[in-house]
């Protein structure tokens, strides 16, 4: 049998900051909602399986979020209208039950529940109708179940399985009552007690390794300087006005690097750079900040190499040991080491196994593991195989989400001797490293470019306000028109706004469906810089900016990305 061969799984775990910071509101659930679906079972789960370790990357963000639910510090309009007592529903009120907790389209989340599929066809059955008349069709008790699907479905199909008052509730399907809904929200608010410190338990435990990202997720290239677009993509149309602000990447990364000893009593070892976008003054940002290992995209890896990596009709590289293998940059007299994910590998988890039966999914993948070991034969134990992605999003697509498939590839793997699963710093700790490169390019996971966040008129604008409104606030400050804790509470707003999520909204390819709240909450951010400083917000900060004739142009993201236009939803 030989050596074994490494295997690193790194689950991204990511929402983009949805908290107005001057209202408390969250203009989303989905921080709420993905505890129930995801952030508690991905991890929970590796109880079941003593060799199983895995890496997450909790992004400051989230973990803020998470933090500040726990606490009750967060008003969610989906959570209240979840709780309003289904008799005192306003017209108002029932327009946005019917507009927001009726999804379009069938969702493997809602496919296994009958009441929940029932309310939603009904819904679109009266869809030739104003909303003002359909409100008329549903009844009280109608409301209430979806008041109670809407919540429930978002449960990890192990949670409900798991807790009687919540298979209680699945196998009743109707008629809640108002004690249901109360029981069913207070199951959710206890999750998000528990997220927090269920990773760190675990990592306290040496079950997992948690790293961290810049604070907001931004793209630090592009912070440090929006020409650096140019490398990739010699023809991208850039902003008006040049953004190059380095010292705000640094300020990110420090944040994120903070929120993680607060959260778990620690320096991070690895960091995981926003959409693994990297380029050479935003490594040496991370480099300085004393994060020992980063990670990125393969595509990144072969334009730093300068070659290609070739795979055959099965999608076996012909050079493994290039991929499967951590490298070294060395800058002055600083180190850090970097790995790359196996874009194929990590494809398949997030856009193709969703659609096949959870068990033939991972005994294919496992299959596709231990041919990558017996290709690197007596070497194998040097190399290290990883498969990174978001850990949330392709669960959506998964029966059950993705519960069969999760526990049948950690059965595989955990009685696998010829494979061994590890976190990424205890294979760092052990590994040889002889690669160096003398230069990484400059790219993200997509294409290895940033045409997915520069490029569009509607990402000019928004970069160009973001520019204004910092000189603006950079301005005051140097004019001693504003105090510290003042410009402080200022630039945590320009901060949010350098989220990547902004700007991923802002691209020609992707459509959320609510793209109008996405514009709207940018520059929400950006005229609370204003209003921080009593000033008047500037007249642009009050309109769209995406136009209608660029919103047409917009489509859906249908499959893996190996085109701008294509990409699952941050829902």
């Amino acid at each position: 049998m030989g050596s074994p061969l490494n295997i690193a799984f790194v689950w991204h775990m990511h929402q983009p900051y949805y908290l107005d910071r001057q209202t408390r509101i969250a203009i989303f659930p989905w921080v709420r909602l993905h505890v129930c679906k995801d952030y508690f079972d991905m991890v929970t789960i590796l109880e079941d399986y003593p060799h199983i370790k895995q890496t997450f990357n909790l992004v400051p963000s989230l973990v803020d979020q998470l933090n500040q639910y726990a606490k009750g510090d967060v008003r969610d309009y989906y959570l209240e209208m979840s709780a309003k007592p289904a008799h005192e529903l306003t017209a108002l009120d029932k327009t946005f039950l019917l507009s927001r907790f009726c999804p379009e389209g069938w969702q493997p989340r809602i496919g296994p529940y009958k009441r929940y599929k029932e309310l939603i066809l009904k819904k679109e059955a009266l869809g030739s109708k104003s909303y003002p008349e359909m409100i008329q069709e549903f009844s009280e008790e109608e409301y209430r179940d979806l008041q109670v699907w809407f919540n429930l479905a978002w449960f990890d199909s192990l949670l409900l399985e798991k807790d009687n008052f919540l298979k209680e509730c699945v196998e009743k399907g109707r008629h809640f009552t108002e004690m249901d809904k109360i029981g069913v929200i207070e199951k959710q608010r206890a999750l998000v007690e528990e997220v927090v410190p269920a990773y760190r338990r675990f990592q306290e435990e040496g079950k997992i390794e948690i790293t961290t990202s810049p604070f907001y997720h931004p793209i630090m290239p592009l912070l440090c300087d929006s020409g650096v677009a140019l490398e990739a993509l010699p023809d991208v149309n850039l902003p008006s006005f040049p953004f190059r602000y380095p010292e705000d990447a640094r300020k990110q990364v420090e944040m994120g690097l903070e929120c993680y000893r607060q959260n778990f009593g620690r320096s991070p070892r690895g960091m995981w750079p926003p959409e693994q976008a990297v380029s050479e003054e935003a490594v040496r940002i991370m480099m300085e900040s004393g994060v020992e290992w980063i990670i990125s995209d393969e595509e990144v890896l072969a334009n730093s190499l300068g070659t290609k990596f070739v795979r055959d009709g099965q999608g076996n590289l012909q050079n493994p040991e290039d991929l499967y293998r951590a490298y070294q940059l060395q800058r002055d007299d600083r180190e850090l080491k970097i790995i790359f994910r196996d874009h194929f590998l990590s494809d398949l988890i997030g856009f193709v196994y969703g659609s096949k039966p959870g068990r033939q999914a991972a005994e294919e993948l496992h299959g596709r593991l231990k041919a990558i070991k017996a290709s690197l034969g007596d070497r194998a134990e040097r190399h290290l195989v990883t498969i990174a992605l978001d850990g949330e999003n392709c669960w959506e697509h998964y029966d059950r989400d993705g519960y069969e498939f999760l526990t049948t590839l950690y059965g595989l793997l955990d009685q696998a001797p010829e494979l061994k699963m590890v976190t990424v710093s205890e294979y760092l700790d052990k590994a040889e490293l002889k690669g160096h490169l003398d230069k990484i390019w400059s790219g993200s996971w997509i294409n290895a470019n940033f045409g997915t966040w520069i490029g569009s008129r509607s990402q000019a604008r928004a970069w160009d306000y973001l520019y204004h409104t910092r000189s603006f606030l950079t301005t005051m400050e140097r004019q001693g028109q504003v105090d510290q804790e003042t410009a402080q509470r200022a630039w945590q707003e320009i901060y949010v706004a350098e989220g990547s999520d902004w700007f991923w909204w802002f691209s020609d390819y992707h459509h959320s469906g609510l793209d109008q709240v996405w514009d709207s909450q940018f520059r929400s951010h950006l005229r609370a810089v204003y209003r921080i400083l009593n000033e008047q917000p500037p007249e642009h900060l009050f309109e769209a900016i995406i136009s209608k004739d660029e919103a047409a142009l917009v489509v859906r993201p249908t499959g893996p990305m190996h085109h701008p236009n294509q990409r699952r939803e941050k829902l």
